[in-house]
């Protein structure tokens, strides 16, 4: 597998688990029950994905300018 290739596979299973753990914690806490010691230490400890999906989106949102 070319170095790029291997580079998004690793990088879609990383994003797949943390959406998983995310769900779940997300489905707790609407559930009624707390985040133990550990889940909040990983929530403080991800980064905010808003300034990567901004990146990601800008350009493409933008669209050819009129002419």
């Amino acid at each position: 597998m070319p170095l790029a290739g291997q580079h998004y596979w690793l990088g879609t299973k990383l994003l797949w688990s943390e959406i998983k753990l995310a769900s779940s914690i997300l489905t707790r806490l609407l559930h009624g029950h707390g985040m133990s010691r550990r889940e909040r230490k990983q929530v403080r400890s991800q980064p905010s994905p808003f300034p990567a999906t901004s990146h990601l989106l800008t350009p493409s949102s933008l669209g050819n300018p009129p002419s």
